[in-house]
């Protein structure tokens, strides 16, 4: 069961949020029917100028996973919003969270992002059984926590590796820029870069000819991670991660034109 724990500046549990600094998430019941499970799993925050707190959860199965039943047993993608107190945030739900949306049972919530409005992106790989090619989704978000329809396909919208590329190992991050296009990069062998506009839809004309929005740059070696996704001053992406070689692995720096 995931659980929010706030310190005070001495490192103590916060005595003003939630139960003596806890607080334990929980799905309400139309939303535990809906999903079929109950243990919520936090994998990231944002915290806003309010000192609200924004949760992005999962909620999966937790029995058995085989080849012949994984597909009977789906992830839920689940956002929640709770005050500066740890109180739930009543105009969410009346535990503050919502389930948003069904994913694979091997989806992984990757990176969050926050557009100009304050307004949430979530970017989730849906893995696949066996190691298929999995599909990476972005999630739009409007301020109440609804899915935007203005971003994407009712809120969102996916895409896996480059035209002609092998299966994408992972999402190495995302980032906002400065129009408020997101820039999300996932590797293999590669480091690919995709450029969503501010309406969530890939922008055909960014990158290399030929690869329908995505920009590719091959540094001599396989990406076994990337780390972080930034902009420098000049707002050109830098991809930092581990490339593998000969002799074991080293850290390397990918980086695009604006």
């Amino acid at each position: 069961m995931g659980r929010l724990l706030r310190f005070t500046t001495a490192g103590q549990p916060d005595p003003a949020f939630g139960n003596g600094g806890v607080v334990t998430p929980t799905l309400t019941a139309a939303d535990q029917a809906l999903t079929g499970y109950t243990d919520v799993k936090i994998e990231a925050l944002q915290v806003r100028a309010d000192d609200s707190i924004i949760v992005f959860a999962s909620v999966s199965y937790n029995g058995w996973i085989t080849v012949d039943n994984w597909k009977d047993h789906p992830r839920w993608i689940v956002v929640g919003r709770f005050l500066a107190d740890g109180q739930p945030d009543l105009a969410v739900s009346t535990t503050g969270l919502a389930a948003i949306m069904e994913f694979g049972h091997f989806a992984t919530i990757e990176d969050v992002g926050i557009r100009s409005d304050e307004s949430p992106i979530l970017f989730v790989s849906d893995g696949v059984f066996n190691n298929d090619c999995p599909d990476y989704n972005v999630l739009g978000f409007d301020t109440s926590l609804a899915l935007d329809p203005g971003f994407g396909n009712g809120g969102r919208t996916s895409t896996s590796a480059p035209p002609g590329f092998m299966c994408a190992w992972g999402c190495g991050g995302t980032t906002t820029a400065d129009d408020g296009a997101l820039l999300a990069v996932i590797y293999n062998y590669d480091v690919h870069l995709v450029r969503f506009g501010p309406d969530g839809v890939i922008n055909p004309q960014y990158g290399d000819p030929g690869l329908g929005g995505w920009a590719m740059q091959d540094v001599g070696y396989p990406f076994s991670a990337l780390n972080s996704l930034i902009l420098d001053d000049l707002g050109r992406p830098l991809a930092i991660g581990r490339a593998d070689v000969v002799d074991g692995g080293e850290g390397a720096v990918a980086r695009f034109i604006p």
